[in-house]
């Protein structure tokens, strides 16, 4: 059972979407200004 692989996968995707929303509170940010 390689459950390693997942947990590490889903670090990755919540880097990503950490990320993501990190770029769309800028976006929105520089558009209200």
């Amino acid at each position: 059972h390689e459950y390693g692989i997942d947990e590490d996968l889903k670090k990755e995707l919540d880097k990503i979407y950490e990320l993501a929303l990190k770029d769309r509170e800028l976006e929105n940010s520089f558009k209200s200004v």
